[in-house]
């Protein structure tokens, strides 16, 4: 132990070897570190939130960001003294990502060249505009008793104040550079195509599945615990992520996007979706880790009564989750249609076997067939089409078609063809190593 250092405390013979520092001495450094996130505090809290600019929002958070880092490596949130203070700090830097990525999002939409109509656009901008005054409310709520704990623990702030948004980017972006960046080819870009297509019908397929609760706090909450929870809502966020990614690298700017003009709208509504997913997880962590929606104690109960939980719920559920859902439902006639120009579709039928049953085994090698080839398949049953990419949706649907022995397929011919060979060898019942040659791929 250094004893020349004043913040360093002397540990009597019981207490924790790892505390070496007392709370007078982390106080000291605290005043020092928090200086210039306390005068942008200040500054914000002296205006209006409709004259925060919008580069303020980046400038919260990563003042936030780097005090709550501090926070953490000295255990401050696990100190009665501390813990309201690092709580606050954590949910300023949530709600300031929030609050940029929804004036991201403002200044953006004009440029996703969505396919919705004029009420759908007038709804949706109305919805933008309410969780960004919520948002703004909750993050001034979350500041102004920023600046009360850090003056009841007797923390000043800088004498200059930093002022908010000094590099401030347009509130409205009006015209772009030219594109004049060399397009090349991309090699098989129509099957590339399709595969990121075939990609966005998978999450699509699987946000079917989920319905939106009622509005009140227990049908939201019962909804947050059993389908989004931020595990689930990360997982979602980054499959549309990843979903963006392949298309930025192997469409845009390729001569691909520039014959079929409809896929930016398809990256537009992609792009959005993913903004609002974002905006939904980082809400979804904020009621999970700092309100007491599910573990509570002194701290999280004051930050309660700071920022109303049903709001935030409603906020995360009712608008990111189902903004962002709606986004992408809406393209769907687009990318139906790349689809068919992108791929030469065809159609087979298949005879089941005699005395054979479609059950999931079958099922599972027709779903790893669709998932090699990569491309988006359907299975046709008396005129009703399913995806054949997902083995649960595959077994639901042949519940409802339990005594079918005709089914259809339609798709790419190559995902096709190895389809026929699987019901003319029996559906791989038995041993999959007499499978032929070319379904060699299922045996692994």
């Amino acid at each position: 132990m250094n004893r020349e250092d004043p913040h360093v405390a002397e540990l009597p013979a019981s207490t924790d070897p790892e505390t070496v520092i007392s709370t007078d001495g982390f106080l000291q450094l605290l005043k020092t570190a928090s200086l210039g996130f306390l005068s942008l505090v200040d500054s914000a809290i002296a205006v209006d939130v409709r004259r925060w600019p919008r580069m303020f929002f980046a400038e919260v958070t990563a003042h936030a960001h780097k005090i709550e880092t501090f926070f953490d490596d000295y255990g401050a949130r696990n100190n009665r003294r501390f813990s309201f203070l690092a709580e606050l700090t954590a949910s300023v830097r949530g709600f300031g990502a929030t609050a940029a990525l929804l004036s991201h999002i403002k200044v953006r939409l004009s440029s996703y060249s969505l396919c919705y109509t004029k009420t759908e656009t007038s709804g949706f901008h109305d919805s933008l505009i309410e969780a960004t005054d919520l948002t703004l409310r909750s993050l001034r709520e979350l500041l102004i008793a920023i600046r009360a704990e850090a003056e009841k623990l007797g923390i000043g702030s800088a004498t200059v104040p930093m002022g908010l948004g000094q590099a401030e980017y347009p509130n409205e972006v009006k015209r772009k550079l030219p594109h004049d960046i060399n397009v090349e080819e991309v090699a098989s870009a129509e099957s590339i195509g399709a595969s990121v297509l075939a990609d966005y019908l998978n999450i699509l397929e699987r946000l079917r599945a989920v319905r939106l609760p009622q509005q009140d706090l227990e049908s939201l909450t019962r909804f947050m615990a059993s389908d989004y929870q931020e595990e689930m809502a990360r997982e979602l966020q980054s499959n549309v992520n990843n979903l963006q990614s392949a298309y930025d690298t192997h469409i845009k700017t390729t001569k691909l996007e520039q014959k079929h003009p409809d896929l930016r709208t398809f990256r537009g509504h992609v792009s959005l979706a993913l903004h609002l997913f974002e905006v939904g997880t980082l809400l979804v962590h904020f009621l999970e880790r700092h309100e007491d929606i599910i573990q509570t104690n002194p701290a999280k109960e004051r930050i309660a009564r700071i920022v109303n939980k049903l709001d935030v719920l409603r906020t995360a559920i009712l608008f990111a989750h189902h903004e962002g859902r709606r986004a992408l439902l809406s393209v769907k006639p687009i990318v139906d249609r790349l689809l068919t120009e992108l791929t030469e579709r065809h159609e087979i039928d298949v005879e089941v076997p005699e005395d054979g049953i479609l059950h999931a085994r079958p099922l599972s090698l027709i779903v790893r067939i669709v998932q090699h080839h990569d491309t988006p398949i359907e299975i046709i049953i008396d005129g009703e089409a399913q995806s054949a990419s997902s083995i649960m949706s595959l077994i639901i649907f042949i519940g409802r078609h339990a005594e079918a022995k005709r089914i259809s397929f339609r798709g790419d011919r190559k995902a096709l063809d190895d389809i026929a060979i699987l019901f003319k060898s029996g559906l791989g019942e038995g041993d999959l190593s007499k499978l032929p040659s070319s379904l060699a791929y299922l045996r692994s």
